[in-house]
């Protein structure tokens, strides 16, 4: 399923815009998180898994034949991503990552050697990079923003999520042409936060 999805990423090679990122940081109180959680529906097992559909949600809605890495902890999972991915759809790809380690380890490989072998820094790669991690932050420590970058500008978009059952801090980095994912994912989270 992964494979056969390795040719449409040729289309989505661009040059790079040589713009710096725009950064947008989401940090939520805690009546903001405890209705969106509240919100969340019982198809999801937990709160990490929900905040990774938010995401993807949000990218499928403008976005079409990119693969998104995701980093949680120690697992990674490599996503496709194409048009108006449903929840079950994202889900099931979750799931399917999950179970597939030496094929997501071989098709990381051989995306690796390909953009290697093209060996053209003024490419941006289909590619998007999602860090979530569920940490119990101290309150004595407040964290304003976190920032991420490619510098040769190749990836185009990364997501930071730092997350816990108290706190919930979401910062997007994206290079200009992909400004859309900003009001795409405030209209997410307004339509979440609606009680």
């Amino acid at each position: 399923c992964f494979i056969g999805y390795i040719p449409r990423l040729f289309i989505n090679l661009k040059s790079i815009d040589n713009e710096d990122y725009t950064q947008a940081n989401y940090i939520f109180n805690k009546n903001e998180l405890d209705i969106l959680y509240k919100n969340k529906n019982s198809i999801f097992s937990n709160n990490g898994e929900y905040l990774k559909t938010i995401i993807l949600k949000a990218f499928s809605i403008f976005i079409d034949n990119f693969y998104c890495i995701i980093q949680e902890d120690t697992d990674i999972d490599l996503i496709p991503i194409y048009k108006d991915m449903s929840n079950n759809t994202i889900l099931n790809l979750l799931n399917r990552s999950s179970k597939a380690g030496l094929s997501k380890n071989y098709l990381l490989s051989f995306l690796s050697s390909i953009y290697t072998k093209i060996n053209n820094k003024n490419l941006e790669l289909p590619l998007i990079i999602v860090n979530i991690n569920n940490i119990n932050i101290p309150k004595n420590i407040n964290l304003h923003k976190v920032y991420s970058k490619s510098e040769n500008k190749n990836i185009p978009i990364f997501v930071n999520i730092i997350y816990s059952d108290n706190s919930l801090h979401i910062s997007l980095s994206y290079c200009k042409r992909y400004s859309k994912l900003k009001q795409i994912f405030n209209e997410i989270i307004d339509q979440l936060l609606e009680e």
